[in-house]
Order: structure tokens, then sequence, then C-alpha cells
């Protein structure tokens, strides 16, 4: 931080590394911290437009969402798949598999028909659970 400061990206990138140590270790309380100054300072110096953010953005909303803070992960899973399609449109894997990532977190969290209107809005389909219900009603009419 001395030589470089605390926004080259050198230094970001340390500060992630530091996150994702934390992390594996089971930290997750630590590592927030570090992720968050991390997201702002790129949202400050790179913009929203630029592709390393909406990677900062996936971080802390994956790190919130493993946390089981589910009503402050989706707002950030939402702007980084709103930034994937912009960046990339939905042509792209990663974007796709975001979107999937995100019907799936909706739908676990209760959100149902916001999970709908998000796999109609992108064309992707996250129905591993409409499968069993058909199964279900199935054995139930044998």
């Amino acid at each position: 931080r001395e030589t470089l400061g605390d926004r080259h990206p050198a230094t970001l990138v340390s500060i992630h590394n530091l996150n994702e140590l934390l992390q594996e270790m089971g930290q997750l309380k630590e590592a927030r911290p570090l992720l968050e100054e991390v997201l702002q300072a790129r949202r400050e110096t790179l913009g929203d437009c630029h592709p390393d953010t909406p990677i900062s953005i996936y971080n802390m909303g994956a790190l919130l969402k493993d946390q089981g803070m589910f009503a402050e992960a989706i707002p950030l899973l939402t702007e980084e798949l709103e930034g994937l399609v912009l960046l990339h449109g939905m042509e792209f894997q990663e974007t796709r598999e975001s979107a999937e990532h995100l019907v799936e977190l909706l739908r676990n969290s209760g959100q149902r028909d916001e999970a709908e209107a998000l796999a109609a809005k992108h064309g992707v389909c996250n129905d591993s659970d409409d499968n069993s219900d058909d199964d279900d009603s199935d054995d139930g009419s044998v």
C-alpha cells in the first residue's frame, strides 16, 4: 500500500487474494471488509463498465450468499448479471451461468415469481425441482 497506493491494481489484487485466503479458512466475517474495499475501489477507479467491476460485484454477492444474507446478496448478483449482459450479452457463457445462479438463489430464497420472470427475461432454465414435482405426481397416481 505504501509503495503503490491503495487503489493500484496490484494492491487490489493482493487485497482480494487475502480475502480468498480468509474465506478458505472459513473466516467469512473477516473477509467481507476486504471485498467491500476492493469493490469500492474498482467502482471509483475503473467504473461500472470495466470487466473487473462485475467480478468484484459477484465476489461480494457470493460472500453474502455464503453467509446466508440472501436479501443483501440478491441486489449485488442482479447488478453483476446486468453488467455482464451489457459487457458481453447473453451469448457469453459466464452471463448465462450468472443468470442461472441468480434464478436458483431467488427460488431458494422463496422468490419464485421473481425467479421465473428473470429466467424468462434471459432465456435460461433452471427447473430441477419442476422435474421432481412431476415425478411425485406420477408416483402418487400409481
